[in-house]
Order: structure tokens, then C-alpha cells, then sequence
């Protein structure tokens, strides 16, 4: 329990240093699953950006519906390894075409924030990444702000905290229908 309680609170600290918000940046009922991002996923790197360090140990990401509008996000530690399984609950915002995951841990209960994490699918990768909250202006305080800045640097590296990289080891899992 102990070990779980510390990967929590470094996940916590971690996330409070991206860009977030107290809400989804879009309704949660327009949002729909995506089938082509279900699945396992096998982490394999990270590009760090701005002197963010994130420390990532092997793990691969289950992706997988928990009902028609939002995503479970299940982080498994590598077999030898002495982590906790993460859990997140997740939903998809589209800002125009630009796919942004709104992420919630799920921990002894649920977070009350949100981080945001805009992300690609190129065939059976998975690119997701942050955004740095030091380099994000704190003039940038409401919902409408924050998409208008995401849409603005979603290509922008300079902003970013990390860009994580998964392939696919898995693909078609039980959904929901």
C-alpha cells in the first residue's frame, strides 16, 4: 500500500507540472470511442523538452473502453518490476482535428482535475505528450484560453514536457457495444 501511495503522489506531483483544468475540455457525451486506439501498447521512449525529465520506467499501456464515451488507461509495470499498476479514466476531445486525451487518475478515489495530453495515431504507434506548465503564460486561466493555446502549440515543441512513444502489441479487445 505504502508503494502504491508513493507512485501515486509522484504521478500527482508530475501531472501538476502539465497543463490541466478542473473540467473536460469538451462535453463528455460528444465524445465516442475509437476502436483504432484500444488495445496494448508497448512503451518505447520519450523525447524530453525544457529540462523535464520523466523518469519511465518499461511498462505497456492497456487502452480500453470503460463505456461508450470514456477510455480506462491501465499503466503495467514490466513483469520484474516492483510498480503498481496506474489506472486513469480518460475521454477523447477534438479541437477541430487535433485529438487531445483529457485524463483523470483513478486512484484510492478520483482525482478532481484533469491533465491534458494532446496525441496522435500514426498507424500502430501512439504519441502523446504534455504541456509544460512553466512555459505556459498563467494569464491562460479558463477553458476557452486553454483550448485556444492548445490548437495554437499543439505542434510546438517548445511548450511540451515530453513527447512518450508506444507501439502496438495488441489489438482488437473486447469493447463495449
Amino acid at each position: 500500500m505504502k508503494g502504491f501511495v508513493f507512485i501515486g503522489l509522484l504521478i500527482f506531483l508530475y501531472a501538476c507540472q502539465e497543463l490541466g483544468g478542473d473540467k473536460t475540455l469538451t462535453c463528455p457525451r460528444k465524445s465516442t470511442i475509437d476502436t483504432a486506439i484500444t488495445g496494448v501498447w508497448k512503451f518505447v521512449g520519450s523525447k524530453e523538452y525544457n529540462q523535464f525529465e520523466l523518469k519511465t520506467n518499461p511498462h505497456s499501456l492497456i487502452i480500453l473502453p470503460f463505456n461508450r464515451n470514456e477510455y480506462v488507461l491501465m499503466f503495467m509495470p514490466d513483469k520484474d518490476s516492483t510498480e503498481n499498476i496506474l489506472m486513469f479514466k480518460a475521454i477523447e476531445s477534438r479541437l477541430s482535428v487535433r485529438r487531445i486525451a483529457n485524463v483523470q487518475a483513478l486512484f484510492d478515489k478520483l482525482s478532481e482535475g484533469y491533465i491534458y495530453y494532446p496525441f496522435k495515431l500514426m498507424g500502430d504507434t501512439l504519441c502523446f505528450w504534455g504541456f509544460y506548465n512553466a512555459k505556459v503564460s498563467n494569464e491562460i486561466d479558463n477553458k476557452k484560453m486553454i483550448k485556444k493555446f492548445i490548437l495554437q502549440h499543439f505542434n510546438d515543441t517548445n511548450y511540451f514536457s515530453s513527447v512518450r512513444k508506444y507501439v502496438r502489441i495488441k489489438a482488437n479487445l473486447p469493447l463495449l457495444k
